[in-house]
């Protein structure tokens, strides 16, 4: 505010008004300005968060940003995808076995990270009714997208876990 305002006029409250409300509508408009350009991003097939583990961030000589992917994770996050598609070992023996190859991250991370669909190649939208679709990426995919469906399947489907019960 540049000019002072004398507040024993009634009519200042007005100008207070204004000076105080422009600046939050300028920042609605950044907000929505924002938004609208990741959303084309992702359209155009780019992925513009911060890479995934697996991934790295790279700008090309053109000075586009991609994902690319990073050894060793890569290999390790492919080796999972294999691994939960054999449907043999529970989700957290197969995250421990991935720990144990170097592939750090916790349970709550590692659940996001099999449910990602930026590992086969697809960015998801969302989109202002709450809708989603996806977009084929124009990153190289980790994993195919059959593997990566037949995952989500295998993931999403209760199954029954035996275990043998000594009784006393």
């Amino acid at each position: 505010i540049d000019q002072p305002i004398d507040f024993s006029v009634p009519e200042s409250t007005v100008m207070i008004a204004v000076y105080l409300s422009v600046p939050e509508a300028e920042n609605s408009r950044r907000a929505l300005n924002t938004a609208n350009g990741i959303r084309r991003a992702k359209q155009m097939g780019r992925y513009p968060n911060k890479a995934p583990l697996g991934f790295i961030n790279l700008t090309t000589v053109d000075g586009k940003k991609i994902i690319a992917p990073k050894q060793p994770e890569a290999g390790i996050i492919r080796g999972v995808f294999h691994q939960l598609a054999k449907n043999i070992h529970k989700i957290e023996e197969v995250r421990r076995m991935a720990d144990d190859k170097g592939l750090k991250c916790s349970r709550s991370y590692f659940s996001k990270l099999i449910r990602n669909p930026a590992y086969c190649g697809l960015i998801p939208i969302r989109l202002s009714s709450g809708e989603q679709y996806m977009v084929k990426g124009i990153h190289d995919p980790l994993i195919s997208e059959t593997l990566f469906h037949e995952v989500q399947r295998i993931i999403t489907t209760k199954r029954k876990t035996s275990c043998k019960r000594e009784d006393l």
